[in-house]
């Protein structure tokens, strides 16, 4: 909590333009939300950022973030607002019997990936882009062992035994852009409406690499908010601007056609031998969720369900629960 504090006070003692705001989410990920625990298990993550504004600077940007990006187009797009979002997370993934201390050749490896990501947003009313950069580590340098064993203590689940045959660490990286277009939106009464958005995104690394294509349906109110950030999969990051529409709410669902040509937490190490499986290529992930804001407060519960991910896996499906609570300052 320290750590939190000190970043929201450092970031509200930067010079904001008049009508940018400071939003920050606190999101939790688990299984067991939904009585299981296999797969993807668990995800912790804290988000912070600023927007609107006119242009990337110093103000709300890293220098070397800024020397990287001020020539490229996510900078220069005339008639643009803009938004940015960083992002630390810790994620992961166990075989399907969490009880047993022998390796599992059958399943996935034990993998955690702790990370930290920037995204850069560019947007009008329509269409909104974005560009991102993921940089972390996968091993026993993630904690995610000792973060798993913790939360399963404290939700009374079973300890997880095998995390002596994790995959090895490897530092991780993952550029990807995108950009997301409001197809339809029309007011049904009042404020009260709905809206249609074409998602798109592909990115590249060595902690995946992969192109996602997909329609996300909101119904509620005060929808024209929060489309600048909406995210292509609702899950390891959170909608930046989710709390910025007071005493509202709505519904929402979507569904992302993936393909993914690597991901090391199916795969294994990049450069060295580690346990993995063959990964399945073509994806899926539908989701769907309830959003929430009561006096800039925005409570977000998600249901998301991916396909399979790897090739002779034994669960077809893996869902798991995203609750996310999102302020301004």
């Amino acid at each position: 909590m320290k750590i939190v504090s000190c970043i929201l006070m450092l970031a509200t003692a930067m010079p904001l333009h008049a009508e940018t705001r400071g939003h920050a989410s606190f999101i939790f990920e688990n299984d067991a939300f939904l009585n299981q625990d296999n797969g993807f298990t668990n995800g912790i993550a804290f988000q912070w950022g600023y927007a609107p504004f006119d242009e990337f600077d110093d103000s709300y940007t890293p220098s070397w973030i800024q020397y990287l990006t001020e020539d490229l187009y996510i900078s220069t797009m005339p008639d643009k607002h803009r938004a940015i979002g960083y992002f630390v997370f810790q994620d992961m993934d166990t075989p399907n019997d969490i009880s047993k201390k022998e390796l599992q050749e059958d399943d996935v490896p034990y993998a955690g990936v702790l990370g930290w990501t920037v995204t850069q947003h560019a947007f009008d009313e329509k269409v909104s882009d974005n560009l991102s950069l993921t940089l972390g580590i996968v091993g026993p340098l993630s904690l995610a062992e000792q973060s798993q064993t913790v939360i399963h203590e404290i939700i009374n689940a079973d300890q997880p035994q095998g995390w002596d045959n994790q995959i090895r660490h490897e530092p991780v990286f993952r550029l990807a852009i995108g950009r997301n277009w409001r197809l339809l939106d029309a007011l049904v009464a009042g404020d009260f409406g709905f809206d249609v958005i074409a998602l798109s995104q592909a990115g590249i690394g060595n902690l995946v690499s992969d192109v996602n294509a997909g329609l996300t349906f909101r119904l509620g109110t005060s929808l024209h908010k929060t489309f600048p950030t909406i995210i292509v999969i609702p899950s390891k990051e959170f909608n930046l601007l989710a709390a910025s529409a007071k005493n509202s709410f709505h519904l929402y669902f979507s569904a992302v056609l993936r393909y993914v040509a690597n991901d090391i937490r199916i795969e294994g190490n990049t450069f060295k031998d580690s346990h993995y499986q063959e990964l399945k290529h073509e994806q899926y992930v539908v989701t769907a969720g309830l959003n929430v804001n009561i006096a800039g407060v925005a409570v977000s519960l998600s249901y998301i369900d991916p396909s399979m991910q790897f090739e002779g896996q034994s669960t077809v499906e893996d869902p798991f629960g995203e609750l996310a609570v999102s302020w301004t300052f």
